[in-house]
């Protein structure tokens, strides 16, 4: 008797064990801590672009090789040279390097302050020859021949001025350095020059004093000169340009000779023509010239 009611103390102990979680589990209000769950991402799918057929590739090939280059405005086209495109229609410009510039040119030559003599110009010819050494500097030189017919001075005996005596023939060569304003993509390209330039000169009778001077010899006339240019280059392609140049020629030093005529008539105009050579040896020239130029 005393082993059972051992052995049912002992169920009972145990049922009260076992029970006391279960109740405190019917009898939670509801503040259990909330069960979070844990959600994983699947990588997104990768679709690898399917490979164009040979048809495909044919036509953009095809439809690149006839792509048609749209011309540049009108306006650019004015202001500027027209410039390459590449396949991608980027336009793309003139990588500078050495260039070889070659012009003839043509114009007249006068004398500037001299009241003594009435000067009429005639023609003027020569070639310009030009380093392109950066985009907008050039060393260049050039070759001027030019005519003038110049009066003679007041004959003092008779009181007049005989007009178209005297030829003024002048061979000038300079050299000096030029400077535009603008790079070569502009058509319009302003620029100006300075140097140095020596000239050899003659002076002598017209043809129709030449007969009744008996063929003199030229009264010679040297110079050392400075020279300045203002003028402006219009491009009409990449490489063949238009140019209209304005020079003064100043005179530094200069040097006469002359052999005195002893022919018929010489004891009137022969003097004359030494005051108008000493005249002209110390007077400045100017010039206006185009050209029209190729860049090599």
């Amino acid at each position: 008797m005393f082993k059972f009611k051992g052995v049912l103390s002992l169920l009972t102990m145990s049922l009260l064990l076992i029970g006391s979680p279960i109740r405190a589990e019917i009898w939670d209000l509801g503040y259990n801590k909330p069960v979070v769950e844990e959600v994983i991402e699947e990588p997104a799918e990768t679709v690898e672009p399917a490979e164009p057929s040979a048809s495909a590739m044919a036509d953009a090939h095809e439809k690149e090789q006839n792509q048609v280059v749209k011309p540049a405005s009108k306006a650019s086209s004015i202001g500027k040279i027209s410039t390459a495109r590449n396949t991608f229609g980027v336009e793309t410009v003139e990588r500078s390097s050495f260039k070889i510039y070659l012009s003839p040119t043509f114009g007249f030559n006068s004398v500037l302050g001299i009241n003594s003599l009435t000067v009429t110009p005639l023609y003027s010819f020569g070639g310009r020859l030009g380093f392109l050494i950066a985009e907008s500097l050039m060393i260049e030189g050039g070759f001027t021949r030019a005519l003038i017919n110049t009066s003679a001075p007041v004959i003092s005996s008779t009181g007049y001025q005989p007009l178209d005596v005297f030829e003024y023939k002048q061979n000038i060569v300079d050299v000096g350095a030029k400077l535009f304003f603008l790079g070569r993509e502009s058509r319009l390209r302003p620029f100006v020059a300075g140097g140095f330039g020596y000239a050899i000169s003659a002076l002598n009778y017209t043809p129709a004093y030449q007969v009744m001077m008996g063929n003199a010899s030229d009264f010679q006339i040297k110079q050392f000169q400075g020279v300045g240019q203002l003028g402006a280059e219009f491009a009409i392609t990449r490489a063949i340009v238009a140019s209209a140049t304005f020079q003064v020629n100043g005179v530094f030093s200069s040097k006469t000779q002359s052999s005195q005529s002893q022919t018929i008539g010489s004891s009137v105009l022969e003097p004359s023509r030494i005051d108008a050579g000493n005249s002209l040896s110390h007077s400045a020239t100017y010039a206006g010239t185009l050209g029209l130029g190729v860049y090599f």
